[in-house]
């Protein structure tokens, strides 16, 4: 990128997060994380997960299962989440690693197999789905989500960042807006600047620790 997040944008409120999700086509054999698992270990390198692109939120979830869990399957990226849904749905890809929205109607329909949330806590819109956390201790901080926040460039004079920032909160406890957030599978947030500020500095960290684990690159 052409900027650094960390010091060229200045965070004016974390509006909301929402899990991935682990989803499958509805033929594998496997319907929580502890079977997903294990199905893996018997099939080393056979099986294919789809992410929206390389480098994604999605892609790291998948090599950091990988690492953690011992496992093997092969990434196949795509240029969005709508192409490798479609590919999952018609069962050209067993698995794919998604964000709540692309895909909530497609599990309530049967089309796609929720498997597990990546996130800390469960999906409130699917709340049957467990969390890869709860697998246990070598789980435990398995946290990563999409978040959704509002930034403004650097340079943008206080004054104007603070009435921004009152501006999206009076707009965050309005009900319809709280209401259209929850039915997105998103948790609204809307904390301070400074407490955005933490939460971005601890992804980073967060982010970089999972890419030197896994090796990950840019260009596969």
């Amino acid at each position: 990128m052409s900027y650094d997040p960390l010091t060229d944008l200045a965070p004016i409120t974390l509006i909301a997060w929402t899990p991935l999700i682990v989803v499958a086509h509805p033929s594998l054999n496997a319907s929580n994380p502890a079977e997903f698992i294990a199905l893996l270990k018997t099939k080393p390198g056979e099986m294919n997960y789809a992410s929206p692109a390389v480098g994604s939120a999605q892609h790291l979830a998948g090599e950091y299962l990988k690492k953690i869990a011992d496992v093997d399957m092969r990434h196949i990226a795509y240029r969005g989440a709508g192409p490798a849904i479609q590919d999952v749905v018609s069962g050209q890809v067993q698995i794919m690693i998604a964000g709540v929205p692309p895909v909530i109607e497609l599990v309530k329909s049967g089309h796609l197999r929720a498997i597990a949330a990546t996130s800390a806590k469960r999906s409130p819109l699917l709340a049957d789905t467990p969390a890869l956390a709860e697998l246990g201790d070598a789980y435990r901080d398995f946290d990563i989500t999409n978040w959704f926040g509002v930034l403004t460039p650097s340079g943008v004079p206080e004054p104007i960042q603070r009435r921004i920032y009152e501006a999206t909160i009076k707009a965050l406890a309005e009900p319809t807006v709280q209401r259209r957030i929850a039915e997105q599978g998103a948790n609204l947030v809307a904390n301070t600047p400074q407490e955005f500020a933490a939460f971005i500095r601890a992804e980073a960290d967060r982010y970089a620790r999972i890419v030197e684990a896994t090796g990950i690159r840019v260009a596969e």
